[in-house]
């Protein structure tokens, strides 16, 4: 049987730095394979990975260097480098033997390629670096100098101990890490510096002994995750990886997947290690690849390894104006409002204190042995023991359990979540589970569901263990640690119903690939898949709940993974099958009635509450007179929350306010008020004349925000009842937010006054969650909706230069060749679909469709709305649109008439400003029909009945216009599957517009999950012709995928041209 091992199982450390290590699974013949990093090595008994470090011991894998650290100093962030992560302050790092990438110019060779442990290393706990770093007051601690991912184990266990010390800690990483590993990894990195060594794979290969691809995903997932603030490093060397091609691609692709506002640090090589046939990295290097950064876009490149003041130093983006001065590492002029320029309040990217660090540009080791509290057992093993025999046996059996331990184990499980969400530290007694706490498992899963929908899931597979030992592994990270979801408030637990899923008989699927549906039985099989390093997994309930038959189970599995919903028909896909022992049940009274009763935020009490929120308001007016606040609130405690919301309320009954919270970590209460403040203080200026006077007659008030509860769809609750006395009730869609807190009121009467204030476009899908909170009144009510832009003139282009060429004879050029084969005869049309992607990809075939029909005096396009910009439902109040060269009026008028008819839609050019999807369209009319008006609507989310309601609008809107206009569906089908993925889901949606059904078309692409992103536009002109009686027939005109035009078919976009009549 084989053992799959994700995140590290319980263990303690040897006295020789052993510890039970996780990522690996069985492999042929007695070996195992590492799976922590994209090398994959397959080690025999004894053998270590590449990384020397990670060794197979008596069939398992073993981390050898737990607790064994070298080179313990404290030095300037800037160092690592991170020129936004608190600047000026100073970081402990530290490191360990051996490393995963075999640089030919290693720069710390001699730490990272030692494998002289022992003599090099001291023994440094996690519990004696977070010490350490307290004693000396460093704001975080450092893995660095050789990368912190092969000894992952380690260094998350010491980011732990350093968070509860509000230590921040900092990943110095190449990045190359296993899709399984990243996001467990980086979770508990507060910052990382980011080693993008060059970017081509035949650098990677040659003098790395590693690939590129795997750092690319990585980068990519960094800027998805958003909680790990992250910069990049380039070495610059010397006809290696300068050449200012390579450069020029470099920043394209960090500003194409991580955006404009990642630093990135252009460091000077020098020669050492095995590379020393190099000079060292010339100063105009440096400054071309600074330069070739800028005119790409990147806002804050750096040059590093070099004196150079300038080029150090960071500039506002926005205005020009020095806000950082580095002289090497010595920080000197500082123009920071804490993350704003002091000249034009421009907000700059990453995270910064009221003040600057002091710690200059000096570097102090120390020794870690004078921090050392905690030793090891006497009696500790030398040597990991071996597993037994009955460990090492294949556990396929389902075990015997009574039904008194059946129930016993579920208790257990409720108050093993109960004690990690309200901290309690009771012994608990296994007396009751009659020895079933020693029976074996496979591992074991618990699942908490809140009014039927998933709460938290979490579980531990793959090897024989302990009941006890599953049970109590998968509870507590159910209840604090699925990153899916906020840790389970206490305030929850009556709510929560309990399932424990208890694994055995795991079995590969051993048939030909294609035949693999006939070998699962719904019900009894969970699943397993792996593919390409990712991995899924999903219990047999869930194809139970989802009325899944086996082809659509392994296709949930796949879309788990990460993997084309196809993969599970592929030979290199690896499907697994277990069963399970279930129990469930609801949350026991007994373990709800444990809530604890203390107050939200209790590190400060009212009585300080108040006079922050007074110094807070003093402040404010500080600002606004040009004077300097205080960034220091004497007196006053400060601490951790999870958010808070500050308000002014005038003599007159307006407001203004700010309000932030984090569901999954929380933000310094001073430096975090002190931000907002000078956030509100910009809104001020910018939207009240005498904005002083304003502050002066105002009223402070301010509330904090502990633990957060999950509550579902405003929608579906009606049962919703919450302790108003204690918690505030939020509202959530997109970039809509609503709060109200009413000590006095109940939450009938809390959620009536929510729905009252949101938009009409966001009452079905609005997320309701509540905080715990500790307020200045015991009142407060708050409401953040994004404005309505208004614009007047011509709509700027928004993508000339990147989806079509920017200049007007190149356009020109490019549209005749795609209109050149239009007929003379047109045809009349109700309606038309094009897609909207790069002309290079989609504009042939958008071309097609509508160089062949007749476009009258107006059409109206209604495309989706890529961006969260803006209102959700927009028309763009634009006089015309510009293009190179030309301009296509707006029909104000029928757009007028639009926004008057249509419940929910408004006038906004913030949604448009960025929009391509109606752009794209505008290029090919801007030929085929020089004179036509257009109107442009942008669509967010819908329901099925929104959509039905729009278009029943719709068509009273055009049963009043004298002509008829051309009604543009803007849609790409589905995004990056396969060839053949893509084909079967985007013949499954262009089936269902065939059927001249809208209804069949919404429900198919939801069911199928299908990412054609113009479906609520399709629905939406569909029911409108249908309410028309002028749905009768869809011709398509084409179809292929951008395969055709890359020649690369393994992620691809879909595209469809269709004329409704």
């Amino acid at each position: 049987m084989q053992r799959i091992v994700t995140t590290p199982p319980p263990s303690t450390p040897t006295s020789d730095g052993h510890l039970s290590g996780g990522w690996w699974r069985d492999a042929e013949k007695g070996r195992i394979l590492c799976e922590l990093c994209p090398r994959e090595c397959n080690l025999k008994e004894g053998d270590r990975g590449f990384c020397f470090v990670r060794q197979n011991i008596n069939g398992e894998m073993m981390l050898t260097t737990y607790g064994r650290s070298t080179g313990f100093c404290i030095d300037p962030i800037e160092k690592k480098p991170l020129n936004h992560f608190y600047p000026g302050t100073s970081v402990l790092s530290f490191g360990t033997a051996g490393c995963n990438l075999g640089c030919k110019f290693c720069q710390n060779w001699d730490i990272s390629k030692s494998r002289e442990v022992q003599r090099l290393s001291e023994v440094a706990m996690p519990e004696a670096i977070a010490t350490a770093a307290q004693h000396h007051q460093c704001k975080s601690v450092a893995f660095t100098y050789n990368d912190p991912v092969i000894w992952a184990e380690y260094a998350i266990d010491t980011a732990i101990e350093c968070h509860q010390r509000d230590i921040e800690t900092i990943a110095v990483t190449a990045g190359y890490i296993s899709d399984e590993a990243r996001e467990e990894f980086f979770s508990h990195m507060s910052a990382a510096n980011i080693d993008l060594k060059a970017f081509t794979e035949e650098f990677y290969f040659n003098l790395t002994y590693s690939h590129i691809k795997p750092v690319l995903e990585t980068l990519k997932w960094l800027s998805e995750f958003q909680q790990t603030w992250f910069e990049i490093t380039n070495l610059v060397i010397p006809d290696a990886n300068d050449s200012t091609d390579e450069l020029r691609e470099l920043c394209d692709w960090i500003m194409e997947h991580c955006g404009d506002e990642v630093p990135v640090h252009f460091t000077a090589f020098h020669p050492d290690f095995k590379m020393q046939d190099r000079p060292r990295t010339s100063h105009e290097t440096l400054l071309r690849a600074y330069e070739v950064a800028r005119r790409q876009g990147i806002k804050y490149p750096y040059v590093g390894n070099v004196h150079d003041v300038k080029h150090q130093s960071t500039f506002c983006a926005s205005c020009g104006e020095l806000l950082i001065e580095r002289d090497w590492y010595k920080l000197g002029v500082y123009n920071l409002n804490l993350n704003t320029c002091s000249k034009c309040s421009s907000e700059i990217p990453g995270c910064f204190a009221p003040q600057p660090g002091t710690w200059g540009a000096g570097r102090q080791p120390i020794k870690i042995r004078d921090f050392v509290t905690l030793e090891l057992p006497q009696n500790a093993q030398e040597q990991t023991p071996p597993p037994s025999e009955s460990q090492k046996m294949e556990n396929t059996a389902a075990i015997e359990l009574s039904s008194s331990q059946e129930q016993a184990i579920h208790a257990l499980a409720c108050q093993v979540v109960c004690d990690e969400v309200c901290a309690s530290k009771e012994t608990r007694s296994v007396a009751a589970l009659e020895g079933a706490d020693k029976e074996m498992v496979m591992g074991a899963f618990v699942t908490l569901k809140k009014n039927g929908t998933l709460r938290s899931c979490c579980g531990v597979l793959g090897q024989p263990m302990k009941l006890i030992h599953a049970l109590d592994q998968s509870a507590r990270r159910t209840a604090t640690s699925d990153p899916r979801f906020p840790p389970v408030s206490p305030s929850e637990l009556p709510e929560l119903d309990v399932d424990v899923s208890l694994l055995h008989n795991i079995q590969p699927v051993t048939c030909n690939a294609q035949e693999r549906h006939e070998h699962i039985e719904i019900g009894k099989h969970g699943l397993i898949i792996e593919q390409s390093g990712k991995r899924g997994l999903l219990l047999p309930v869930v194809a139970v709940e989802h009325q899944a038959d086996e082809r659509a189970f392994l296709e949930m599995v796949c879309r788990k993974a990460g993997i084309p919903i196809d993969a599970w028909q592929s030979d290199d896909a690896s499907l697994e099958t277990f069963e399970t022992i279930v129990t469930e049940g609801p949350m026991p009274n007994s373990c709800a009635a444990q809530l604890p009763s203390q107050q939200a935020c209790s590190f400060i009490n009212n009585q300080s509450l108040r006079q922050l929120a007074l110094m807070t308001h003093q402040n404010i007016d500080a600002m606004l007179m040009g004077a300097t606040p205080s960034y220091v609130m004497p007196g006053i405690p400060d601490g951790n929350v999870k958010g808070l919301l500050y308000q002014l309320t005038h003599e007159d009954g307006s407001t203004i306010g700010v309000m932030q919270f984090a569901m999954n970590k929380t933000v310094p209460l001073h430096s975090t008020l002190l931000q907002n403040a000078q956030n509100l203080a910009g809104q001020l200026s910018q939207s009240h004349t005498g904005a002083s006077d304003f502050v002066s007659t105002s009223t402070p008030s301010l509330a904090l925000l502990d633990d957060p509860a999950i509550h579902g769809r405003l929608s579906d609750e009606s049962d919703l009842s919450l302790d108003t006395t204690t918690r505030m009730l939020v509202a959530m869609d997109e970039n809509v937010l609503i709060a109200a807190y009413d000590s006095s009121s109940d939450t009938k009467s809390l959620i009536d006054t929510i729905r009252s204030k949101l938009p009409s476009t966001s009452i079905e899908h609005a997320q309701l969650i509540s905080f715990a909170v500790n307020s200045t009144t015991e009142r407060l009510h708050y409401t953040r909706i994004p404005k309505a832009r208004s614009f007047e003139g011509p709509r700027p282009p928004a993508v000339a230069g990147a989806f079509y060429p920017g200049t007007k004879e190149e356009l020109d050029r490019v549209v005749e060749d795609l209109i050149q084969d239009a007929p003379d005869t047109k045809v009349t049309a109700s309606a038309v679909m094009v897609p909207h992607a790069g002309l290079i990809y989609s504009g042939q075939l958008a071309a097609d469709v509508l160089g062949q029909v007749d476009i009258p005096e107006t059409v109206i396009i209604i495309g989706p709305k890529h961006t969260r910009v803006g209102l959700p439902w927009a028309v763009s109040p634009c006089s015309s649109w510009s293009l190179p060269g030309c301009e296509l009026q707006s029909d104000t008028s029928l757009a007028a008439q639009l926004v008057d008819g249509i419940s929910g839609l408004e006038f906004d050019a913030g949604a448009h400003a960025s929009e391509h999807c109606i752009e794209m369209e505008l290029i090919l009319l801007a030929k085929l029909a020089p004179k036509t008006k257009v109107v442009g609507i942008a669509m967010g989310n819908a329901t099925l009945q929104e959509c039905t309601t729009f278009a029943n609008e719709l068509n009273k809107v055009l049963n009043a216009l004298d002509n008829k206009p051309l009604l543009i569906i803007s849609s790409d089908m589905h995004h990056f599957g396969t060839q053949e993925v893509n084909n079967s889901l985007d013949r499954k949606a262009i089936g269902a517009m065939h059927s001249l059904d809208p209804e069949q078309l919404f429900d198919t692409v939801k069911t199928n999950h299908i990412s054609m992103c113009g479906m609520i536009p399709a629905v939406i002109v569909m029911q409108t012709l249908l309410d028309r009686g002028e749905l009768n027939q869809c011709t398509e005109v084409g179809y292929y995928t951008s395969g055709k035009i890359t020649g690369s078919y393994e992620k691809v976009v879909g595209y469809c041209g269709l004329v409704l009549n």
